[in-house]
């Protein structure tokens, strides 16, 4: 087929505008040109400012500027951040600050920067990641007595420099073990209830879920004090004592978990021979909070097992019915496969770890799915109780509990 060339210049005028549009509009996809980044500000409008050039790891940002357009990439201290591309635009781009970007605390040496990096060319910004302030877990016993050593477990503790116990009064011989642990001694003198704060570079840190010294704390089921109005009558098996000659660092009385011998294999006969705890009905939540999510809440005791415990099972009922048990069996998390404390030991079992029978094992079902169900009304009992489920007999055992109380986490 031949043509002329007049034909041709005609193809060639049609062709041009479209071919002309269709480099505009790549142009116009990559934004024209290198990015910038004028300012950086947060999206929650509760916290909000005009710009800011520090923020925490998981913080949700507004990144400002020009040419965004044929993004790639986005980057924290060089750490590339996920991003959703119907979050940004030309001139915005909104990301979250990725948690594992490192900081200042765990490496000296980050580029404080964020990059942007588009089909056109890379911006950089100055910018700060700082760690958040300290978080406290657990204590290791919330009711040591001044001169016991305690341990804190938690988070993001860096150059921690103090640990102030309720009354102001603050710890000795803070030991910083990683970045989730530390050691400190109880210091003397505490008359009052409240909670620790953990003093570092970042920030101060405090749970206000865990009080220290909360011998009279809201929640308090048994202490097994004489005359207590929450306790003190109603109770029955164990043997009551507040010697702390066999368990020292007592508060008061607490309740021994002691067989005169052996526990026989396979032998469930926790009613005899003082191997139960078993208080009377008492309120573990009141009845306006029954609504509030069952995975709030936690039974808390003090423990103090003297004997090495491998086998058998302490069950934790809250009625005669049995329908739902806790079951507390702290050997099976040790790599000895034994069990024993040197002195009096915080637990803490959520209330989400009280279930229903299943295959004939008390404790190994489902959960309850709200407080009332597990609750009704507020008021249960609560028991603990010895039992032996292994193949072979418990040689001894000897342990005092106390302090047992239903909190928030």
């Amino acid at each position: 087929m031949r043509y002329s060339y007049r034909n041709i210049i005609k193809v060639i005028l049609v062709i041009a505008p479209v071919l002309l549009f269709l480099y505009s509009c790549k142009k116009d996809s990559t934004g024209g040109g290198p990015p910038t980044i004028e300012f950086v500000r947060l999206v929650d409008s509760t916290k909000r400012d005009s710009a800011f050039t520090s923020s925490l790891t998981g913080e949700q940002i507004l990144i400002h500027g020009q040419n965004f357009n044929g993004l790639r990439q986005i980057l924290f201290n060089d750490v590339p951040a996920p991003f959703n591309s119907t979050l940004a635009t030309n001139t915005d781009i909104i990301v979250i600050v990725p948690d594992n970007a490192p900081t200042e605390a765990t490496n000296p040496n980050v580029s404080n920067k964020i990059r942007v990096i588009t089909e056109s060319g890379e911006a950089m910004f100055d910018f700060k990641l700082v760690p958040p302030p300290p978080g406290i877990t657990s204590m290791s016993n919330e009711m040591a007595w001044g001169g016991d050593t305690i341990t804190i477990k938690g988070s993001v503790f860096y150059n921690i420099t103090k640990v102030i116990f309720p009354g102001n009064l603050e710890g000795k011989n803070v030991q910083v073990l990683d970045t989730a642990t530390l050691r400190v001694i109880v210091p003397n003198g505490i008359t009052t209830s409240g909670t620790v704060q953990v003093v570092g570079q970042y920030g101060i840190g405090r749970n206000p879920n865990i009080i220290f010294n909360g011998v009279s704390q809201p929640g308090m089921l048994a202490n097994f004090e004489d005359g207590d109005p929450q306790f003190g009558w109603a109770w029955w098996g164990g043997i009551k004592s507040n010697s702390s000659v066999d368990f020292p660092g007592n508060r008061g009385n607490y309740i021994r978990i002691k067989p005169a011998g052996a526990v026989n294999a396979n032998d469930a006969a926790w009613y005899g021979d003082d191997r139960a705890v078993n208080v009377a009905e008492v309120a573990w939540v009141q009845e306006s909070n029954l609504n509030d999510p069952i995975s709030d809440y936690v039974l808390k005791f003090e423990v103090f097992v003297k004997k090495s415990w491998k086998n058998g099972t302490i069950l934790i009922r809250n009625e005669g019915s049995w329908k739902y048990t806790a079951r507390y069996v702290p050997w099976l998390n040790t790599p000895t496969g034994t069990y024993a404390t040197t002195g009096w030991v915080t637990v803490s079992i959520p209330l989400t770890e009280f279930r229903t029978k299943a295959n004939d094992i008390d404790g190994t079902g489902s959960p309850a799915s709200n407080l009332s169900e597990l609750l009704g009304t507020g008021k249960r009992e609560v028991g603990f109780m010895l039992i032996n489920d292994s193949s072979t007999p418990i040689p001894g055992f000897d342990a005092a509990f106390d302090n047992v109380r239903v909190v928030r986490r």
